[in-house]
């Protein structure tokens, strides 16, 4: 969602516009993966019942120091996924991503990384794709291990926070898909260290998988 909120425009009055996109699917976990998207356009007139809006801004929580430096991150995501051709089976997945982030204020931080892709989906893709289809781009003797690097914006909600990634595979010896991929997700900071996520990665509108991750930031 990109939302604009303007209050007390008029005393107590305001007013909000927005767009919305919701996805709805079961991020690959099996196929066929019938996705649906809805966009939305929605304007809302607010009002206020409590006149005094004055809230102190300089109470946060306790894992949150907008002075800090650049920090490091480091996860491990899995899960399970299925590829685009029915029935091949569901197979296991891991992620290893490491970043750097720098918090601008008390909602933002940005984010530049590294994943480090092991899809065994993909490598069952590969020799199946090779075989049915021999007039295609696949020999079946390609690497099924992909990196790429991405840039990322985190949105901060009190101890939860909001991910969105856009990254390019640096190396992708199967072409699977395109060269650019997404992701966005929860993440849930349990300590000033600790975290647990929750994303799904896509390749423009298309879901490979929903990423289950534990993570450490220092």
């Amino acid at each position: 969602m990109l939302n604009y909120h303007y209050p007390n425009l008029w005393k107590q009055w305001g007013i909000q516009a927005g767009i919305l996109m919701t996805h709805y699917s079961n991020g690959s976990l099996k196929s066929p993966n019938k996705g649906v998207n809805t966009l939305n356009v929605n304007f809302g007139v607010q009002y206020a019942l409590n006149s005094n809006t004055n809230k102190d801004p300089s109470v946060l929580p306790d894992h949150i120091d907008l002075n800090e430096k650049i920090r490091f991150q480091g996860k491990l995501s899995l899960g399970m996924n299925e590829g685009d051709i029915i029935e091949t089976g569901q197979y296991p997945f891991f992620i290893l991503s490491a970043s750097v982030d720098k918090r601008l204020n008390r909602k933002s931080a940005l984010q530049l990384g590294t994943d480090f892709f092991v899809s065994y989906f993909l490598k069952e893709h590969i020799k199946y794709s090779a075989t049915v289809f021999p007039e295609g781009n696949l020999k079946g003797n390609e690497d099924f291990l992909r990196l790429g690097i991405f840039f990322g914006h985190e949105l901060f909600i009190n101890k939860w926070s909001l991910v969105t990634q856009i990254g390019y595979y640096v190396y992708n010896p199967a072409g699977f898909e395109s060269d650019v991929y997404f992701r966005g997700g929860l993440k849930r900071y349990f300590n000033k260290k600790w975290f647990g996520s929750v994303s799904i990665k896509t390749h423009a509108l298309k879901a490979e998988a929903l990423e289950w991750g534990i993570g450490i930031r220092f």
